[in-house]
């Protein structure tokens, strides 16, 4: 996490200076301090002398799900690629450029996360981090399910969190593990904005257990995949919802 440290020269007695303030107002700092550590235009604000102070600059985390896949019931469900579609939005997502300033990208084992995090890690010049336990919830014991049938055992996962739904992972199981690795990867102390790179049932737990709410299924992804939400990183703090992966801030 970035700091800097702005000290404030004496005012003198015949009034005060102009100073300049970072674009939260939190820290009142002076033009050229300011000019060579962010780079930014300037605001002005009076301020009182002897004024010491220190920031740490906001740094983000994010859970991105992946887009659509091909579906194939003769494919075991972790091994689903990406189709055209879902491929197409993460290579508009990797140039669109919004994820500078992103120093790790982590991504489930599975083959369509993986295919989602690699274009997006190559663009921003980082390692792409794999963690075999950010796997969706384990769907195993029933295998591919059509669709209708699917989404009946998925509202049953969510609203019954305390149960194997037809020999499913918990809902509680899968939270807890997903957490744990998040906060395996956030303890970390490394600068920069954190990507995780995963799945919507998972993403929607360690949604429910960052922005302290009940596990529901209200609080899924909407369909389709391809979304993501932000946190602050350092206070474990919810920004917003999920966004759409083309909805940029």
């Amino acid at each position: 996490m970035s700091i800097h440290v702005c000290r404030m020269p004496k005012i003198p007695a015949s009034g005060q200076r102009r100073r300049w303030t970072c674009n939260k107002g939190q820290c009142p700092i002076t033009e050229p301090t300011w000019k060579r550590v962010h780079g930014v235009r300037l605001r002005p604000l009076a301020v009182p002398k002897g004024i010491i102070h220190s920031i740490r600059m906001l740094t983000l985390a994010r859970y991105l799900t992946h887009p659509q896949v091909l579906v194939d019931p003769k494919v075991a469900v972790p091994s689903w690629g990406l189709s055209d579609v879902g491929r197409a939005r993460v290579l508009a997502m990797a140039a669109a450029g919004w994820l500078r300033g992103t120093t790790q990208v982590v991504a489930s084992a599975e083959k369509k996360a993986f295919e989602t995090g690699t274009p997006i890690a190559q663009s921003l010049g980082v390692r792409l981090e794999i963690r075999d336990a950010m796997h969706e919830n384990d769907r195993s014991a029933t295998g591919f399910l059509p669709s209708r049938e699917f989404e009946v055992v998925a509202d049953d996962f969510f609203a019954h969190p305390d149960k194997s739904i037809r020999g499913w992972e918990r809902a509680i199981d899968a939270q807890n593990r997903i957490v744990r690795e998040a906060e395996a990867v956030l303890g970390r102390r490394q600068e920069g904005h954190v990507l995780f790179v995963g799945h919507g049932a998972v993403g929607t737990l360690l949604y429910c257990h960052y922005a302290n709410v009940e596990i529901n299924r209200v609080h899924d992804q909407p369909a389709g995949g391809g979304h993501y939400f932000t946190m602050n990183r350092s206070r474990r703090q919810v920004l917003h919802s999920w966004r759409r992966m083309e909805d940029w801030p």
